[in-house]
C-alpha cells in the first residue's frame, strides 16, 4: 500500500501549529505525497502531489483533517470503496 512521505507528514503537522487565517510562504509549492495512482493503462503511474496550501487547509480541520490526511493512501489503493460507501465515517 502506499504510504505517505514524511516530508508530507512534517509539513502537516507544524501547519497545525499556525493559527487559522495566517498566511503560509509560498502556498502554492507542490509537495510529494509519496503517492502513485495507476492509471488504466497498464502500467501508467502518475506521482501525487498537494499544495502548501492543500496542506494548510486540512490542517485547519483539527482531528478531523488528520483522519482525512491518514485515509488518503486507502483511498488511493481502493478508489472503489468511496463508489461502494465502504469507507469509515
Amino acid at each position: 500500500m502506499n504510504d505517505l512521505s514524511p516530508t508530507l507528514i512534517s509539513i502537516f503537522d507544524e501547519f497545525q501549529k499556525i493559527p487559522k487565517g495566517v498566511l503560509i510562504d509560498i502556498p502554492n509549492k507542490l509537495i510529494q505525497t509519496g503517492l502513485f495512482i495507476t492509471g488504466i493503462i497498464v502500467g501508467e503511474r502518475s506521482e501525487m502531489y498537494f499544495t502548501r496550501r492543500t496542506l494548510k487547509h486540512l490542517s485547519e480541520k483539527g482531528d478531523v483533517g488528520k483522519m482525512l490526511l491518514d485515509f488518503i493512501p486507502l483511498t488511493i489503493a481502493r478508489p472503489d470503496m468511496l463508489l461502494k460507501g465502504l469507507g469509515t465515517r
